[in-house]
């Protein structure tokens, strides 16, 4: 995205190079006949990318080429009768440009904001210089918006601060997840050895302990789903399918007050990416969306149609890398309150929040910024107060074949208890390793564990048949986990292996290559866990 802005940018320092040129041709005919000086600047004026603008000394405005006419707003004969000082928003910067041009003669790069004829203003360079016109001393101007080069300048610094957010979210979702696979590990084996009947207020008290763990691994999801580091491996895929499943998922689920209504048009419509994250996508507009109507009833439109051309809209935009193809437009829009203009710069930012404490993390806008900036796309939101807020996803088509359904499903049959197969466990948290013996004894496995990868890795290579199943965590000590996976398997090719990761969302390229046979992301619970190892048992090769 970074690289795409710089481009940009530096094409329009470009083109500003080549208007100081053509400014240079012209002014170096300041001594020609008066006709000679009036054919060159007709030309200029007919071919000139930008406005350009002759003044007297006064301040009068004696001639403006058609671009100028175009961004001021005047026409022709108006523009003669504007004076010079009504296009500068102050006073003070158009005596500052004066004394600069008869102290230098001439100015580049003359920072200023203008004014159009309806009083609207936008960042402008002013390049002037003294030539003579018409018989008589005057000013040549030649105006550069600089609307759109700080537009992405702009997008440039927001990209800038997601990443460094979402390398410092990542990192705290590594320890956070460590601490809430901690608490519900723990947790889970108290409850197992209470009597439900003779222990209820501990029971209930346990059961709240659950309900706050969850909730905040959901939060650790979300700001895992916002890192970049956490894309998962791409694939084709029809997103009409998901956002219907969404709507159908929501619509029951939604109080009584509030009305869905969907506009699906079921044309074919295939975009690279993981659907799980358009779900979440989807998921994360409509819950804002419900939000915004809680206590005051209304409707949200939810659409999903192809777009062949991107037309720039009102409100924060963020464009799209390659504006040439076709993409499908996912709209999410309420009859809310709306959002109010000193806030809007920062709703896509990780925490932001108007809710009240308690109702929501402000991960929800952030986390779909990031997964539609993932997949090239753009996102736009279109909003006034008291007139609701509508959501505009881009998200662009693809013509790959391999298409699947959509959501994937996952099984939730359980194996049996352990028959003594033996466990290796790696983990640098000592608390992981202490739950981990724990449940899998539980369960009936015989455990070992070991705290880094080196020792780990020495203890498998003097005693390779001493194990069933090895399980590493991906972030260790000395090398990831991928890696100790890749070594374990060249010492004994048959061993199933699980990987188990605190902070990422491992791409099925990693866990290929590193030849894993599961995973299993922190914090994990003990059905999990249980139905991942007998799953590896029961499939794992006859020796």
């Amino acid at each position: 995205m970074s690289g795409d802005k710089d481009n940009k940018i530096e094409k329009l320092q470009k083109r500003v190079k080549k208007l100081e040129a053509a400014l240079r041709i012209v002014t170096s005919h300041s001594e020609k006949t008066e006709s000679q000086i009036r054919r060159q600047f007709e030309i200029v004026a007919e071919t000139m990318p930008v406005p350009m603008i002759i003044s007297n000394e006064a301040g009068k405005i004696l001639f403006a080429n058609l671009n100028a006419q175009s961004t001021f707003g005047y026409a022709s004969e108006a523009f003669t009768e504007v004076d010079l000082s009504s296009l500068n928003k102050t006073p003070e910067s158009e005596k500052q440009f004066m004394e600069m041009l008869l102290d230098r003669g001439k100015i580049e790069g003359f920072r200023i904001d203008l004014k159009t004829s309806d009083a609207s203003v936008f960042p402008a360079v002013l390049y002037s210089q003294w030539i003579t016109f018409d018989g008589q001393r005057a000013i040549l101007t030649i105006v550069h918006d600089l609307t759109e080069i700080m537009a992405l300048e702009k997008q440039l610094r927001h990209s800038q601060k997601m990443e460094a957010i979402g390398t410092l979210a990542s990192g705290i979702a590594h320890d956070f997840n460590n601490i809430l696979a901690a608490i519900f590990g723990y947790t889970e084996l108290i409850q197992r050895g209470l009597d439900p009947e003779k222990n209820r207020k501990e029971v209930s008290h346990l059961d709240k302990v659950q309900t706050a763990a969850t909730r905040a691994k959901s939060m650790v999801m979300q700001m895992m789903a916002f890192c970049k580091q956490g894309e998962k491996e791409r694939k084709a895929f029809h997103i009409t399918s998901v956002v219907t499943e969404v709507v159908k998922m929501m619509t029951p689920l939604t109080p009584s007050g509030i009305i869905i209504r969907p506009d699906i048009r079921h044309e074919e419509m295939v975009v690279l990416g993981d659907s799980t994250h358009i779900h979440q996508v989807v998921t994360n507009l409509m819950t804002n969306a419900l939000h915004a109507l809680s206590g005051r009833g209304g409707r949200i439109d939810v659409s999903i149609k192809k777009a062949d051309k991107l037309e720039k809209q009102q409100g924060e935009i963020l464009l799209p890398k390659d504006p040439s193809v076709s993409y499908a437009e996912l709209m999410v829009k309420d009859d809310g309150g709306g959002i109010e203009k000193q806030i809007i710069h920062a709703i896509f930012n990780p925490f932001f929040t108007t809710k009240v404490a308690g109702e929501g993390s402000g991960m929800g806008l952030a986390v779909t910024h990031g997964i539609i900036q993932s997949l090239n796309g753009a996102l736009n939101v279109d909003t006034e107060p008291g007139k609701g807020a509508a959501f505009y996803c881009y998200v662009p088509l693809t013509t790959e074949s391999g298409v699947h359904s959509g959501m994937t499903e996952r099984s939730s049959e359980n194996g049996g208890d352990g028959e003594q197969e033996r466990i290796l466990v790696v983990d640098d948290e000592p608390m992981i390793l202490d739950i981990c013996n724990e449940l899998l004894g539980n369960m009936g496995y015989h455990v070992t564990f070991c705290e880094d990868a080196e020792k780990a890795l020495a203890m498998f290579k003097t005693q390779p048949d001493a194990f069933d199943v090895f399980m590493t965590d991906n972030t260790i000590p000395e090398m990831s986990g991928t890696e100790l996976c890749v070594e374990i398997r060249k010492i004994r090719q048959d061993i199933p292996i699980i990987l188990i990761a605190g902070n990422l969302l491992i791409k099925e390229s990693d866990l290929k290559g590193a030849d894993v046979q599961a995973f299993i992301q922190k914090p994990f619970d003990l059905e999990e866990m249980q139905t991942t190892i007998r799953g590896v048992l029961e499939t794992r090769p006859r020796r």
